[in-house]
């Protein structure tokens, strides 16, 4: 026999007398054994709805228009709000106001511009 042979020989009994040892020096291992279920992975939910076959945008013209409208209303009672601020200022200025009602111009402005920064967000 060629000597490559007899090492290839000698390795696999040296392997399988080391793996018998030390297969007996440790217990077998645990095993547990369970039932194979089929399920689906995918979850499904039935809806009702329809199918519109095309695109309809009257609807969403008609919205747009709403939308557009309401953010020129805003803007307009703001523009108000603030010349009625420049005016009731020079009125608490010559005592003819009372302060509390600037304030609460004010107040009134600050809402109405927040208004118009909600109906642009539409």
């Amino acid at each position: 026999m060629k000597k490559s042979t007899k090492i290839l020989i000698l390795t696999a009994l040296i392997f399988s007398f080391t793996r018998t040892v030390v297969a007996q020096q440790f217990p077998p291992a645990n095993v547990n054994v369970a039932t194979a279920k089929m399920t689906s992975l995918a979850p499904v939910v039935w809806v009702s709805g329809t199918v519109v076959a095309r695109i309809d945008d009257k609807q969403l013209s008609i919205q747009f228009k709403e939308e557009r409208a309401n953010v020129m209303n805003s803007q307009a009672h703001l523009r108000f709000l603030e010349a009625e601020v420049t005016r009731k200022k020079q009125l608490v200025k010559q005592e003819l106001s009372p302060a509390t009602k600037l304030d609460k111009t004010i107040s009134e402005r600050d809402i109405a511009k927040g208004d118009v920064i909600a109906a642009l967000a539409h």
